[in-house]
């Protein structure tokens, strides 16, 4: 059954949208009148830490920011795009590395960025240090599915609004 415990919520075209404990997605008027199931098991339950949504157009895009950061092992990092209308979803990117995590998925147009993060011992002889290094800036074209890296090395930080890409 559905949880009423939210994790996260976002405003997108006159509606709430919230992360249900179930790992669906919920549509709420905002007035709380209306509420409605638009997308189903988008996360596993046990995916409790850092759930993100991000939405572009009729899609919001699904991802988790944190989850394997500090678990031992290799995982797969995902971006999951969910159909508002029709509740469908597919997987458009995966990543698979360890300490590793899809970050900062932003829509910009018909175009995604995102930043591939992974966690990284520091060699140092007096205590154990953890740094985040980044594996570059990619994108996702939604007209045409196409998906590659725009900038390789560290990305520290990334200002959406100061960013010019080539148009062809």
């Amino acid at each position: 059954a559905a949880s009423d415990v939210y994790k996260r919520q976002y405003y997108y075209k006159d509606n709430l949208y919230v992360i249900s404990d179930d790992g669906d997605i919920v549509r709420v008027s905002t007035d709380g009148h209306k509420k409605e199931i638009v997308v189903k098991n988008v996360f596993q339950p046990t995916d409790l830490v850092g759930q993100c949504l991000t939405f572009s157009g009729n899609y919001v895009y699904a991802y988790n920011m944190n989850e394997h950061f500090v678990t031992e092992g290799v995982y797969t990092e995902k971006i999951t795009r969910c159909n508002l209308t029709d509740g469908s979803k597919d997987v458009i990117y995966e990543y698979k590395g360890e300490k590793s995590a899809i970050c900062a998925l932003k829509s910009y147009g018909n175009q995604l960025f995102f930043v591939i993060q992974v966690y990284e011992k520091v060699e140092n002889d007096d205590a154990e240090l953890w740094t985040r290094n980044s594996k570059g800036l990619y994108g996702y074209n939604e007209d045409s599915g196409e998906i590659g890296k725009i900038l390789d090395g560290n990305i520290v930080a990334v200002s959406y609004t100061h960013l010019t890409l080539p148009t062809t």
